[in-house]
C-alpha cells in the first residue's frame, strides 16, 4: 500500500526575492526552432536529459545536467519545457537548486540560474519571455522504501513561485510570487502543481498553483504593468481555513484550457483517510472568483500524478501512478446536462428541465467524463505526459522501470515503448513537433 508521510513545522514565513546571477550565458538569434521532432525526456538517476526522435522514440542524443561542482552528479533533472516559440528549452535540477536554459536548434547550454528551494514544475510565458518555477513536496514518501528525493523529509516548506525572466537571452531573477502572507491566510506551503495561460478571458496572464499540504489553490493575475493579485479557495468544500492535519487530496499538478483548470489530486490511500484520488475541473478564467466545476474520481490507491491538455479537443489525459489503476486516462469536459429543449433553440431557457450537476445552473462545459482508460502489465509507477502538438500522440514516462511509452491519444492504444539503458528514474517530458 502506498502511504503519504507529510512532516513540516508551522511556522511564520515571508517571502524573499532571491538574488542570483545568471552562469553560463550566451547569445541566441531569439528565431524559434524548425527542425526535428524531438522528445526531451530527464533521467534522474544518470543526471541526464536525454533526446529521443519523437516518431521511433530512438535515442538520438543526449546533455549532462551539471550546473555545479557541489553535487557530484546528483543533480536530479526533474521536469522540462520547451519554449518552440523563441526557441529554447528549460530543465529544473532539483537537487542542486537551479535552472538551466537550453538552445532548441543545438541543446547547448546557454544560462544556468540558482533559485533554491528544491525547484520542480516549470510554466511559462512566451510572449513576455517569463519562467515560473515552483518547488518539491516535502516529506512525500514514494513507498517501495523509496523517497522522491533523498533529504525531502527534512526539507522546510516553501511558500513562494520563483519568476526568471529570460527576454535577454538568459535567465534573469525578478520578484518571487509569494503565495502565503495575506490578511486571512498566513500560509501556503509546498506550491508544487504549477500552471501559466495567456489565453483566458481575464486581462493579462493567469498563474495557478497549489499547496501540495493543505489542499488549497491559488490564481494569481499577473498584468502587463507588473502588478500582481492573487486569490485562494479550498479544494474541500467548507473548508474555512487552511487545516493542516486534515489535508488529504494532495493536489499534485494542474493544466489550463478554455478558461478551465484542471487540478490532478493524487488522494491518500492510509486506512485512516482513505480518500480517492481525483482530477477537478476549475473555472478560473472568467471575471469571477475561481469555482468549482466538476469532480472525476479515482481509486484511493490511483496516486494520480502528471496531468496535460488536447491541444485540439476538449480533452485532458491524467496519470495514474499506483494501484491497480496504473495508467493513462483520458477525461472530456465538454458534457453539458441534458436538458428539455422546450423552445428548441439549442439553448437553455429558464424554466426548461435538465439534469443538474449539484449547482443550480446549467453548464455548458467544464463537467468531467471518462472517454478511455489504459492500462498494461508493463505500466510501473508512471509519471510524466505530454502530447505532440498535433494531438495524435502521448508520451509517458517511468519513474520505476526508465521506460518512455508512445499512446494514441484518439484511442489510448499503446503504440510503441523504449527503455533508457542503466537508468530507473525517468521524470519530467515535453516534445516538440515541427509543422
Amino acid at each position: 500500500m502506498w502511504h503519504y508521510f507529510l512532516l513540516f513545522s508551522i511556522f511564520l514565513i515571508s517571502c524573499s526575492e532571491e538574488e542570483s546571477a545568471p552562469t553560463d550565458s550566451g547569445d541566441s538569434d531569439d528565431q524559434g526552432y524548425s527542425g526535428i521532432s524531438k522528445l526531451y525526456v530527464c533521467d534522474q538517476t544518470l543526471d541526464k536529459v536525454h533526446i529521443l526522435d519523437a516518431l521511433t522514440l530512438e535515442v538520438i542524443d543526449e546533455v549532462s545536467i551539471n550546473f555545479t561542482d557541489e553535487m557530484e552528479d546528483e543533480e536530479q533533472p526533474h521536469f522540462v519545457i520547451i519554449d518552440e516559440v523563441n526557441g529554447y528549452w528549460f530543465v529544473t535540477a532539483t537537487q542542486a537548486g537551479y535552472v538551466g536554459m537550453f538552445d532548441l536548434e543545438t541543446d547547448a547550454l546557454i544560462s544556468s540560474i540558482e533559485v533554491g528551494d528544491m525547484p520542480a514544475l516549470l510554466a511559462l510565458d512566451d510572449i513576455t519571455k517569463t519562467l515560473y518555477v515552483s518547488r518539491m513536496m516535502s516529506g512525500m514518501d514514494m513507498g517501495d522504501g523509496m523517497d522522491m528525493d533523498d533529504g525531502m523529509d527534512m526539507m522546510m516548506p516553501s511558500y513562494k513561485l520563483n519568476s526568471l525572466d529570460y527576454s535577454g537571452g538568459s535567465l534573469v531573477s525578478l520578484e518571487d510570487v509569494c503565495l502565503a502572507p495575506t490578511e486571512d491566510f498566513l500560509e501556503f506551503p509546498d506550491p508544487h502543481a504549477i500552471s501559466f495561460s495567456n489565453t483566458t478571458s481575464r486581462d493579462g496572464g493567469t498563474l495557478l498553483s497549489a499547496s501540495f499540504t493543505s489542499d488549497w489553490m491559488s490564481r494569481t493575475d499577473i498584468w502587463d504593468n507588473g502588478n500582481r493579485q492573487t486569490v485562494h479557495r479550498p479544494f474541500t468544500v467548507g473548508q474555512s481555513s487552511p487545516d493542516f492535519p486534515e489535508n488529504k487530496l494532495f493536489p499534485l499538478a494542474v493544466t489550463q484550457k478554455d478558461n478551465y483548470a484542471f487540478y490532478s489530486c493524487s488522494g491518500n490511500s492510509d486506512a485512516d483517510v482513505n480518500v480517492a484520488g481525483q482530477v477537478q475541473s476549475w473555472t478560473v478564467g472568467e471575471i469571477s472568483d475561481p469555482s468549482l466545476k466538476s469532480i472525476y474520481e479515482f481509486t484511493p490507491s490511483s496516486m494520480l500524478w502528471h496531468i496535460v491538455e488536447s491541444p485540439i479537443d476538449k480533452q485532458i489525459f491524467v496519470v495514474s501512478s499506483g494501484g491497480s489503476e496504473v495508467g493513462v486516462t483520458c477525461l472530456s469536459y465538454d458534457n453539458a446536462e441534458d436538458y428539455t429543449d422546450d423552445n428548441g433553440n439549442g439553448s437553455w431557457d429558464e424554466g426548461e428541465e435538465f439534469v443538474d450537476t449539484g449547482n443550480g445552473l446549467y453548464d455548458s462545459d467544464g463537467v468531467l467524463d471518462l472517454v478511455w482508460h489504459t492500462t498494461n502489465l508493463d505500466f510501473t509507477m508512471l509519471h510524466g505526459i505530454t502530447v505532440s502538438a498535433d494531438g495524435a500522440y502521448l508520451y509517458i514516462t517511468s519513474r520505476g522501470n526508465a521506460s518512455v511509452y508512445m499512446l494514441d491519444a484518439m484511442s489510448g492504444e499503446l503504440l510503441h515503448s523504449t527503455t533508457v539503458s542503466g537508468s530507473i528514474y525517468l521524470s519530467g517530458i515535453d516534445v516538440i513537433h515541427s509543422e
